[in-house]
């Protein structure tokens, strides 16, 4: 996965959680009140924009927060026609976890 690919994917990603955290009915501040801060304000947003790289683990605790299972919080697939595209389309994903935990 190229870099403007990797920002194309993060900007989906982050696209998603506004759009679960709206259909809530929550603000950003409002998150942070609910959970005493564990979830911070600005960071949410910078998720949210594309600003910060969320992993994996902070995902799933977003997803329990949101009570939704963690693909929910992803954008939707994408087709595959072959074996061979899945795999590079594995790998991609891979990296790009990879990626976000080391940031």
């Amino acid at each position: 996965m190229n870099a403007q690919e990797s920002k194309t994917y993060a900007l989906a990603v982050g696209a998603r959680l506004r759009q679960v955290r709206r259909e809530r009915g929550l603000s950003l501040m409002g998150i942070e009140q609910e959970t005493d801060g564990h979830f911070k304000a600005v960071v949410i947003g910078s998720y949210e924009r594309a600003d910060r790289a969320v992993t994996v683990s902070r995902l799933a605790e977003l997803a329990e927060f949101y009570r939704v299972p963690v693909a929910e919080l992803l954008p939707p697939a994408v087709a595959i026609d072959s074996a061979a595209e899945a795999l590079s389309l594995a790998r991609r994903v891979v990296t790009l976890l990879a990626g976000e935990e080391g940031s």
